[in-house]
């Protein structure tokens, strides 16, 4: 639960409201991730967005590497898709 501002400073406390946060700006942009980057950071920041989605698409890469690793089958990536927490 979070109640104070020192209760953001633990890590998962700060991760869920991140991400809440984050999905309310992605719902409200209609599923336009650079939009809801830029409501996220406050402004049009093209080097944040452009840093996020560069780490984004190495976590893809680096998730598929493991599930080909596993036998599993290959994760399809999407940037317009998102996990809002609901």
């Amino acid at each position: 639960t979070i109640r104070t501002l020192d209760d953001l400073l633990q890590p998962r406390n700060n991760i869920f409201a991140g991400t809440y946060i984050f999905s309310w700006y992605l719902r409200s942009s209609d599923g336009d991730v650079d939009k809801a980057l830029s409501k996220y950071l406050g402004r049009n920041g093209r080097k944040y967005i452009s840093r996020v989605m560069s780490d984004y698409r190495d976590m893809i890469k680096q998730l598929e590497k493991r599930k080909d690793k596993l036998g599993s089958e290959t994760v399809r990536s999407s940037s317009s898709v998102a996990f809002a927490v609901e």
